[in-house]
């Protein structure tokens, strides 16, 4: 064939990149084969949900990096309680006289208090910053997973469109051959049509036998049974090829043939061996990269699954204000030199016993790994 499968899928990667041409590109124009791939790049349900798969895993790394980088919250609170009026017995010491001797004694005794009811501001401000130190590398062996995770969706993309590109390209090839079959059998019907016209003439003529003229009836019959099952399939292969562009139907307009298809069979070249197109598929087939990459994230969860056997560290340093009032110099939005109390602190968390989940987890991530390797090879 003129177009390379190589020319089929740049061009759909093309116009991946340039968001393909619309529906209405060419009103009238018959579909050409590079117009059915670039609508396939923007309509397609199929690479549409891979490209944004692909887009979800770059996400997903740039949020990885959550694990190894700081955290810093910013608290305010604002607000005024309420103490309703209420009595509270309180026990007080008394000085007195001993009536006898007249020396000094204490006693206690217990008071009512009477408390009017008061309201009360409660202002806040803080500052928190934790910095994880040490999670024995869970965090960068996340980042990296998150890497080889887009790796391996950007993959799924690449192989999303070389199935597109090749199915796209096998469904045009289809349509043109069913049209082009109905064609020859519309011609058949004429001719068959012409021989019976032919053929009654002589009968009334008396020069032919009246069973060729029931055989060439049959023959009609014949040749316009075969045209409509032609036209059906010709229906049937253009609506696959509007469904594998995304588009309706009624929307797949009238082809326009590649100059290849009228080419002779004897100035197309060789194809390659099978032995040279397996070992080109193995070297550039996104498939193998993808599987490659998913099979370096399954051996990095293990990894990630054995840090939990290492202890936590984490460093914080926090700066928080409280009191009743809101600004002035010993208001809570005031000087910021006093009124509040700062901490730095370093935490190191280490479990003992979490009811056997670590060594779960390695199990299943070893479990995983093994599976993934098998789908690889």
């Amino acid at each position: 064939m003129k177009r390379t499968n190589l020319g089929n899928i740049l061009l759909l990667a093309a116009a991946l990149a340039g968001g393909g041409a619309g529906p209405a590109a060419a009103a009238a124009a018959p579909l050409t084969l590079d117009d059915a791939l670039s609508l396939a790049a923007s309509q397609n349900a199929e690479l549409l949900q891979t490209r944004l798969h692909a887009e979800s895993a770059g996400v997903d790394t740039y949020a990885s990096y959550a694990n190894i980088l700081p955290r810093l919250d910013l608290s305010s609170s604002f607000g005024r309680s309420y103490y309703g009026p209420q009595e509270l017995v309180t026990t007080a010491p008394v000085l007195g006289a001993d009536p006898a001797t007249g020396a000094p004694s204490l006693s206690f005794e217990q008071q009512a208090v009477q408390i009017e009811g008061k309201g009360i501001s409660n202002f806040s401000l803080g500052l928190r910053l934790v910095q994880p130190i040490f999670d024995g590398l869970r965090g960068p062996r996340l980042i990296e997973r998150s890497k080889l995770a887009e790796q391996a969706a950007q993959r799924q993309v690449d192989e999303a469109v070389l199935t597109i590109s090749f199915d796209v390209t096998r469904r045009f090839y289809e349509v043109v051959k069913a049209d082009r079959s109905a064609a020859v059998l519309a011609e058949t019907v004429q001719r068959s049509e012409d021989l019976l016209a032919r053929s009654e003439a002589l009968f009334e003529a008396g020069r032919l036998a009246k069973s060729d003229v029931i055989a060439a009836r049959v023959n009609l019959g014949n040749d316009r049974m075969g045209l409509e099952t032609q036209r059906a399939r010709a229906v049937q292969t253009r609506a696959e090829l509007a469904g594998a562009l995304g588009l309706r139907p009624e929307a797949v307009r009238e082809l326009a043939p590649p100059a290849d298809v009228d080419r002779d069979e004897a100035a197309l070249q060789e194809p390659p061996t099978a032995e040279a197109l397996l070992e080109k598929a193995r070297a550039s087939r996104p498939t193998f990269a993808r599987a490659q990459a998913l099979l370096e994230q399954a051996q990095l969860d293990e990894k990630i699954a054995s840090a939990e056997w290492w202890p936590t560290v984490t460093g914080l340093l926090s700066y928080d204000r409280a009191g009743p009032n809101f600004a002035g110099n010993e208001g809570v939005w005031g000087n910021p030199a006093r009124q509040f109390v700062a901490t730095a602190q370093l935490s190191v968390q280490y479990n003992l016993f979490n009811g056997r989940q670590t060594i779960a987890h390695q199990q299943q991530a070893s479990i995983a790994r093994r599976s993934v390797q098998v789908q690889a090879e």
